[in-house]
């Protein structure tokens, strides 16, 4: 959870798109190098997560996945959205095995919580 509010509050803060990609295993963050960040604008610089070496956090153990669930990006305004300025309209629920809360993003505004 923390990883995606980081993800999102940096592409508001850096005014640039910021892309999430998860496997079951992992999630990866690249930011697009483009100022000021249009909807088109690739993803072509790792973003390092704050207290990682590198731009991608893994679960725990291998008993804790994440859902197959498919990559998605947050604009510069930090709303997500699913292919070149199409943002989804339903919220985006990321489903953790394992543990005990799921992680939602919502649709219009992007914030990531759980219930």
């Amino acid at each position: 959870q923390a990883t995606l509010r980081y993800a999102q509050k940096e592409a508001i803060a850096q005014h640039r798109n910021v892309c999430v990609a998860m496997t079951p295993s992992d999630i990866t963050l690249t930011i697009a190098n483009a100022i000021p960040s249009l909807a088109t604008s690739p993803c072509n610089t790792n973003l390092v997560i704050p207290g990682q070496a590198t731009n991608k956090i893994s679960t725990p153990s291998a008993a804790i996945t994440l859902t197959a669930f498919a990559n998605f990006n947050f604009d510069s305004l930090g709303k997500p959205w699913d292919v070149a300025g199409v943002t989804p309209s339903t919220l985006k629920t990321i489903t953790i095995f394992g543990a005990t809360n799921n992680i939602f993003v919502e649709a219009e505004t992007g914030y990531v919580h759980s219930p």
